[in-house]
């Protein structure tokens, strides 16, 4: 019996979701409609507040995207950088406030990287600029794909759906920069200028949007959850190739550069919503 690419990501997703009570024993547990908190002794007023965020967050980022929840998310908590860090392997100061594995979304403890005065404050700011929106987007997208997408996409993605849902938006690169090419993009955790990589991965998607609509976004989202490799799903999906989207793509980003070069106040290109 052989397996195909999506059915081997479903099973490790499973199986991940499987052993999440396994690696929680010892934590306490909150529960929700949509979602399940697993956080460290002390740390209750924190899981009450992803549990707010996620209750508050998942159904709206299903509803961009056409699903319906129908299962308990897991969250789990970390207290510290250095603990969230060390469980995927990355160096100390490496910094991130969430990441999504497997079924599962792993968060940073709010208050071990927001100031704020009072719980009321820390609610507003965590709940623009956390992480839940993001990684429940990569979420949808690893279901709705059977975790068959190439990374680009799901960054641009989750960066879209926060703008949309949240109003938040990363500072783009200063100045004009050297932008990666589709192939370079495949290596992504491994490029050297992370900022460069996610922007450009959220403009590629909004070229996306702006060009073919939130419909055909979806349908390629579909179509990669039946197994056809991304360069055979854009094409169907799409109507042209992946070597032409890319062209078009970056002759936008020149003409771009060009508008801007002449006096321009914008330091990179943007695009209005899709």
């Amino acid at each position: 019996m052989s397996f195909t690419r999506t059915q081997i990501n479903e099973a490790l997703r499973e199986i991940n979701l499987c052993l999440v009570p396994v690696r929680c024993l010892g934590l306490q547990k909150l529960s929700g409609e949509y979602s399940v908190i697993y956080y460290p002794r002390g740390e209750k007023e924190e899981a009450e507040l992803v549990l707010k965020g996620a209750e508050r967050f998942l159904p709206e980022v299903a509803a961009v995207f056409g699903l319906s929840l129908k299962r308990q998310v897991p969250f789990i908590i970390c207290r510290e950088q250095e603990e969230l860090n060390r469980l995927f392997g990355w160096p100390a100061n490496e910094g991130t406030m969430g990441v999504y594995w497997g079924g599962t979304v792993w968060v940073l403890r709010p208050s071990s990287w927001i100031e704020a005065p009072d719980t009321a404050v820390l609610q507003e700011r965590f709940f623009h600029t956390g992480p839940i929106v993001h990684e429940a987007t990569h979420l949808m997208v690893d279901y709705q794909t059977r975790g068959n997408y190439p990374r680009w996409l799901t960054e641009g993605l989750a960066q879209e759906v926060e703008r949309r849902l949240v109003g938040f938006a990363f500072e783009p690169p200063p100045g004009l920069p050297t932008w990666y090419s589709f192939e370079m993009l495949d290596r992504f955790d491994s490029l050297p200028d992370q900022g460069v990589a996610y922007y450009q991965s959220l403009l590629m998607v909004r070229y996306l949007l702006q060009h073919g609509g939130e419909a055909k976004v979806a349908a390629l989202l579909t179509e990669l959850g039946r197994g056809s490799s991304f360069e055979r799903a854009f094409s169907e999906v799409m109507g042209y190739g992946v070597a032409e989207f890319e062209a078009a793509f970056f002759h936008s980003l020149l003409n771009e550069e060009r508008r801007i070069a002449v006096g321009s106040k914008d330091c990179c290109p943007r695009w209005p919503a899709a």
